[in-house]
């Protein structure tokens, strides 16, 4: 049943992206106990079993922790943190008057964790080893600037967000960068709830 679940809901991102030209996905979710570490990675696997090419940036280090075990991933220590690429990226657009896409390339390539299913290359997966206040980096230039180099490259770009309520200014900028957001769960289970959630986040 969860896979037909996933195989509908792929088509239907698939089916809509195609139609309103949307690559970078928000998944938001306002409740703990609606884990999106168990739904969007499955989306992510989902969609590379149809030949997609496909990356799950994750924002979230709770989530990040979640996701790697899900996968049987241990931490490795050689990858680049999300954070420490972001950094460096704000560094380099700071002191140089144009954006140079190889240097992000390089800097991409030393954080991209391949995830595996039956010994397959799955997707990448971009994620943070450090506890920060998440909009200290998405909401800087470099973040922008990364999210839009990944869609030169890859057909989806899934992006999975803390939970917290919507009022938070990180996700007015995580938003920005996003061409279609996806409510996984609202503050209640019923429709009236649904619907308060969505106009608030449309407000």
């Amino acid at each position: 049943i969860l896979g037909i679940s996933y195989g509908e809901t792929v088509s239907n991102i698939v089916n809509s992206s195609y139609q309103h030209d949307a690559q970078a996905i928000t998944f938001v979710s306002t409740v703990t106990s609606r884990g999106k570490s168990f739904i969007i990675p499955n989306l992510t696997a989902t969609l590379a079993r149809l030949n997609k090419s496909v990356i799950l940036v994750v924002t979230d280090y709770d989530e990040s922790q979640k996701i790697l075990n899900n996968f049987g991933v241990s931490i490795p220590q050689d990858k680049t943190d999300m954070l420490d690429v972001i950094e460096r990226l704000n560094i380099h657009m700071r002191i140089s008057k144009a954006i140079d896409s190889k240097i992000i390339a390089e800097l991409l390539e030393e954080a991209f964790l391949p995830i595996f299913a039956d010994g397959n290359e799955m997707f990448q997966l971009l994620y943070t080893k450090k506890k920060v206040n998440v909009y200290d980096y998405v909401g800087t230039r470099g973040f922008y600037t990364i999210i839009d180099f990944l869609k030169h490259y890859y057909e989806f770009i899934l992006i999975d967000t803390p939970v917290k309520p919507l009022i938070f200014p990180e996700f007015s900028a995580i938003s920005n960068v996003s061409d279609a957001v996806i409510i996984v769960s609202a503050m209640e289970t019923n429709r009236d709830g649904l619907i308060n959630t969505i106009d608030k986040f449309k407000k």
